[in-house]
């Protein structure tokens, strides 16, 4: 059988076509001598492959083939060529027939794969809700649950001794000045690190809120977020958990569709968020009626809430009818510190089987809200403090049904009763408790229980005890107070702690003693400034081995040489770079910035707080000095080399470093002062300042004497000056000072009355002018590269400005000053100093083509509480430069500063070719 063929269409491509041509011809050829068939190989998804049996026309002997030819010899390694393109490897060293049968194997299982790609896609599975699990959904559940909840379980405990020095420091007033000891810090980080809630922190260097003296922030650490990935497995397990364990919802009150919160409400709405059906609303802050808040959501949402929760409200009687449409069918209603008038609740109230009123205001009428209770159907009933001993309960009242209370009467007449609620209303209460007590819900103030001779009844299992006030939520008692561990006389097999702080080694030791074992804290995920103590009852277990510090401290024997050690640390000091950017549209909203994943960034990889992040940073890199004296010295002398003072308490600050345990203050390199009165600081501990930067207030009424005359010359080591306010005693002064950089914002030097052959003349480098006019008179400096600029007024940018030959880096805060570097070819380098505004329009000129600029630094600042954080995403100039660093450099205040760096993509492609 033969056939003309297109053989071999994706042989060698760099090949010309007349070789192909001649190739093709030869293999045809001897194909026919050697009774082959004929193959054919094309490089197209519908080709058909053809059998290359060997089939015989006579039964003659075949004739011995001709030795190879050159022609065939280059077949031979067009085919292995195309082998090493399709990673083909096995039949290279085989005959042309193996290496044939390679090829057309390898196009038959890549269109295989194609096909299969099409039949059996897992995405096309998970887009059409169908997807194979390993396992049965009925264990997947039960592993999700146990992941679910495990997970919340914090096992974390900490030093008794850190708990001791920090409240020492509270109680002289100085909780605020102090850092927490490094060295206290780590106590049981072991045993921290396999808490079930905050491994996934230590594993991926995340501190977690720690609460020891106050209770946590706002932006708290302790949610675990990474489960939220699981909603991204598959469809199946996304509404699994979207309606398991998404199902408490609680939000800010909306006032208007305007207002900040408006867009949590706008969220909720997002088919892709896993609020789906809620069971449970908690609103806080609320003034109007609640149609602001629910007219964005799908109504369907509110069809599965069961409980109610309005905390601070101020309900009036004109906005009923909105509880009714959107709140008709709940079961539980909860009311916190609110005044609410009853009216538009009575609606509301016919379907309740569960109210809770006992963090209500004590005058707060009752009657009316117990009337409107559907008869025979309450299960669960708190009234204010002061209404359990003597409620005003309606006649036909049964309580019977009764479940969980804090009411004294009738209490023989709830069978069904299970938890009871004690406050100290109940003082005189002889506790006859029913049989169907297993639950205790009691406060230390109880003087009943405190009482050595009284003993609970054997029913009862759990003890649920809360150290705080029932209205305010202030702590009365620490865990390791007498009054609590007498609790555990009564031998009930479970207590429940509610606390806010962290649990140290010495509490847990105290209740192992007594036969209790801890068994880790959940959080109420609606108020996550409280945790839940669990405790049982066990046999007495060896107890946690108490952190008592060393006397005196070994010496530290490195494995590492000390200078690489050195270089470690110092490479550790400087490596806090940013490298996260963000996109923002239309009018600021904090809520509207979003985030771009861009590679992970280790200095915002969890902190949104700039103030607490620079805390973070400046926290582990003072840990350093805690490790051994080589590190101290290290530290002192090399690193900390920047300092800077505000106000007029200089003179403390300076007998605060005059310490020889200080750690400031041994080798500065950088002063800062920012004054009102200048008071100069003792010369001898900074005598090796090289740049010095002193910032005098506006409002002082006459010129002060800045800087010191013999400050400034006893400064053997000064190279920089930066000064906003001087004396004509200053100006005698500076042209025998060596300096490199002389920055006078606001003040004019007499560069006129000086001449060519002074020592400032002969070092400057940089200098700052206010005014164009003074540019002539530069001709006195010969090593000047930098010039700052002062605000340039209209008339100067309408004019080209030339600048000295030796200028190749200039300066400014005006943002039009841009221009001077397009009229001076030799200029590489601009530097825009400090703009308040971070616009397209601000920073247009950097947009400008300027061949000759090959870097661009921005000193930026902004404010944290009115404006967003500056981006590079701002700087709309990033086809021409490429973001080389981005720096948080310090704060002041609620002020951040910022640095970012640019380099020109032109000049690193020609660094790139020339390496």
């Amino acid at each position: 059988m033969r056939q003309r063929r297109n053989t071999f269409q994706f042989l060698n491509k760099q090949t010309d076509t007349d070789n192909i041509t001649d190739d093709i011809e030869v293999v045809e050829e001897q194909e026919e001598k050697e009774g082959h068939d004929y193959i054919v190989i094309e490089d197209d998804d519908q080709y058909t492959p053809v059998s290359t049996t060997t089939t015989t026309t006579r039964s003659q002997p075949q004739p011995q083939p001709a030795p190879p030819t050159n022609q065939s010899k280059n077949v031979v390694k067009d085919l292995k060529k195309i082998c090493e393109e399709m990673n083909i490897y096995s039949v290279t060293n085989g005959k042309k027939d193996e290496i044939v049968q390679g090829i057309i194997k390898r196009q038959t299982d890549v269109r295989a794969l194609k096909q299969q790609m099409f039949v059996s896609n897992p995405l096309v599975n998970y887009s059409k809700y169908t997807f194979d699990y390993t396992l049965p959904w009925s264990i997947i559940c039960k592993i999700l649950d146990q992941v679910w909840y495990d997970s919340s379980v914090c096992t974390c405990y900490y030093s008794d001794y850190l708990l001791k020095k920090r409240k020492e420091i509270i109680n002289i007033g100085k909780g605020h000045f102090y850092e927490w000891e490094v060295e206290l810090s780590f106590v049981h980080k072991q045993a921290r690190s396999q808490c079930p809630m905050h491994t996934f922190h230590y594993a991926n260097n995340i501190i977690p809120s720690i609460a020891i003296d106050n209770p946590l922030k706002k932006y708290v650490c302790n949610q675990n977020l990474w489960r939220y990935q699981l909603l991204l497995v598959s469809k199946r397990i996304n509404q699994f958990i979207s309606y398991n364990y998404f199902t408490k919802l609680k939000c800010p009150f909306m006032y208007t569709s305007r207002s900040s919160s408006s867009e949590i409400w706008h969220h909720i709405n997002n088919p892709y968020c896993p609020f789906k059906k809620p069971k449970s609303l908690t609103l806080r802050n609320g003034i109007v009626g609640i149609d602001a808040c629910v007219e964005h959501v799908s109504h369907s949402m509110f069809d599965t809430l069961e409980k109610l929760k309005l905390d601070r409200f101020c309900l009036p009687q004109r906005h009923g009818n909105y509880y009714i449409r959107y709140f008709k069918g709940i079961k539980s209603l909860t009311l916190i510190e609110g005044n609410f008038h009853m009216v538009p609740l009575l609606e509301v109230l016919k379907s309740c089987t569960s109210l809770n009123m006992a963090y209500q205001k004590d005058d707060t009428e009752t009657r009316g809200y117990i009337n409107h209770l559907p008869v025979g159907a309450v299960v669960k009933l708190l009234l204010p403090p002061t209404n359990t001993i003597n409620p005003t309960l309606p006649t036909n009242f049964n309580p019977s049904t009764i479940q969980i209370t804090n009411i004294h009467k009738r209490l023989d007449e709830m069978t069904n009763l299970h938890t009871l609620h004690l406050t100290s209303w109940h003082e005189s209460f002889p506790l006859n408790l029913p049989p169907s007590v297993t639950t205790l819900v009691v406060y230390p103030t109880l003087v009943t229980l405190n009482n050595p001779e009284f003993q609970l009844p054997t029913n009862i299992t759990t003890l649920k005890i809360c150290l705080s006030k029932l209205k305010y939520e202030l702590p009365l008692y620490d865990l390791d107070s007498p009054e609590l561990i007498e609790y555990t006389r009564f031998g009930i097999n479970t207590l429940l702690i509610t606390y806010k702080n962290e649990i140290t080694e010495n509490q847990i030791n105290q209740f192992k003693r007594k036969g209790y074992e801890y068994h880790g804290s959940t959080f109420k995920p609606s108020d996550l400034h409280k945790r839940q103590l669990r405790f049982i009852k066990t046999n007495i277990t060896p107890e946690i081995e108490y952190y008592t510090p060393l006397p005196t401290q070994q010496p530290n024997n490195p494995t590492l040489p000390f200078y690489i050690i050195a270089k470690i640390v110092k490479y550790s000091w400087n490596s806090y770079w940013c490298n996260c950017h963000q996109i923002q549209g239309g009018p600021f909203k904090w809520s509207s910035l979003k985030h771009i994943e861009k590679p992970p960034c280790h200095v915002h990889s969890w902190h949104k707080n700039e103030g607490e992040l620079l805390a973070t940073i400046n926290r582990l890199r003072f840990g350093l000095t805690l490790v051994c004296k080589k590190l101290f010295v290290l530290v002192s002398q090399h690193l900390l080399t920047k300092i800077g003072f505000i106000g007029n308490n200089n003179n403390n600050i300076s007998s605060i470093h005059a310490n020889p345990y200080c750690v400031m203050a041994k080798s500065i390199q950088h002063l800062s002062i920012l004054t009102d009165s200048m008071i100069i600081l003792p010369q001898e501990m900074y005598s090796q300042v090289k740049i010095l930067k002193i910032v005098v207030a506006q409002r002082q009424p006459n010129p002060l004497l800045v800087p010191d005359f013999h400050f400034l010359l006893g400064l053997g080591s000064l190279t920089s000056l930066d000064i906003n306010k001087a004396s004509s005693d200053l100006f005698r002064i500076l042209k025998d000072l060596p300096l490199k950089k002389l920055y006078t914002l606001g003040i004019t030097l007499p560069f006129g009355k000086w001449n060519d052959d002074n020592i400032l003349s002969q070092s400057l480098e940089a200098v700052s002018i206010n005014k164009l006019d003074e540019l002539p008179m530069l001709t006195i400096f010969p090593n000047l590269r930098h010039l700052r600029f002062a605000t340039l007024n209209s008339n100067d940018k309408r004019q080209p400005i030339t600048l000295p030959t030796r200028v190749v880096k200039i300066s400014f805060d005006d943002p039009s000053g841009a221009f001077i570097a397009k009229c001076n070819p030799q200029v590489t380098r601009l530097t825009l100093l400090y703009p308040w505004n971070n616009n397209d329009n601000y920073l247009s000129f950097l947009t400008m083509k300027c061949e000759n600029v090959e870097m661009i630094t921005i000193h930026s600042r902004y404010d944290t509480t009115h404006s967003p954080q500056p981006q590079s995403s701002d700087h709309a100039f990033s086809q021409i430069y490429l973001l080389q660093k981005q720096i948080i450099r310090y704060t002041m205040g609620s002020t951040v500063y910022f640095k970012w760096t640019y380099l020109s993509k032109q000049l690193i492609l020609a660094k790139n070719k020339v390496d």
